[in-house]
């Protein structure tokens, strides 16, 4: 009779000791399953969060696009089929002999380009060409927060992402009334192109009184 009873009580415990574990095992595969939809939960509103700042880049990249198409051109040149170029802007400053062009440089080829610009030439209707020497820049390009030197430097350009390249002709008088010439040599890695502009007229700023 005690080993039936002994037997008894340990079935017994067995199964409770069995049930607990069960129980356990559902505990923790449930626990399990919680956390990883929490996971799944946060993951999903990082997503959607990258998603609204992609989508907001996105707009703000095609609404500069079109403000900036929208600007007036002066001139226009391609360089092959990577980078559509725009003259939107020529003035003069009487008051220091510079030139200002503003120039759009829209990447056209759908995806990202790295372009160098290694050559450039300009000559005025009064016959003068604008090289640099060691002390004096009479010629500068550059892109305001990515280089303040673009000539024989790389720029990256990306598609609905245009640039406004400034351009400076320094040591320009005031009856110099257009740049006749002026063209940029591109290279896109072992391809050259060449983007070529004539008769730009210059606006000259009237002198203060």
């Amino acid at each position: 009779m005690k080993n039936l009873t002994f037997f008894l009580f340990a079935l017994i415990s067995s199964l409770m000791v069995n049930a607990q574990t069960q129980a356990d095992s559902i505990k923790e595969a449930y626990n399990k399953i919680s956390d990883l939809e929490n996971r799944i939960t946060l993951q999903d509103t990082r997503i959607a969060k990258l998603l609204q700042q992609v989508d907001e880049v996105t707009k703000q990249n095609l609404a500069l696009k079109k403000n900036l198409n929208l600007t007036p051109t002066v001139a226009t040149a391609k360089a092959g089929d990577i980078i559509e170029y725009r003259i939107i802007e020529v003035t003069g400053d009487p008051e220091t002999n510079t030139v200002h062009m503003v120039m759009i440089a829209d990447n056209i080829s759908g995806i990202d380009k790295s372009i160098r610009y290694p050559y450039y030439q300009v000559v005025d209707d009064q016959g003068h060409g604008y090289e640099n020497s060691l002390t004096n820049q009479r010629f500068i390009m550059k892109v305001e927060g990515e280089s303040n030197h673009l000539v024989g430097h790389d720029l990256q350009h990306h598609p609905n992402a245009p640039y406004s390249i400034d351009i400076y002709l320094n040591d320009c008088t005031p009856d110099t009334q257009y740049v006749k010439y002026f063209s940029m040599e591109i290279t896109d890695g072992p391809k050259h192109h060449t983007a070529v502009f004539e008769n730009l007229p210059i606006k000259w700023k009237k002198g203060l009184s």
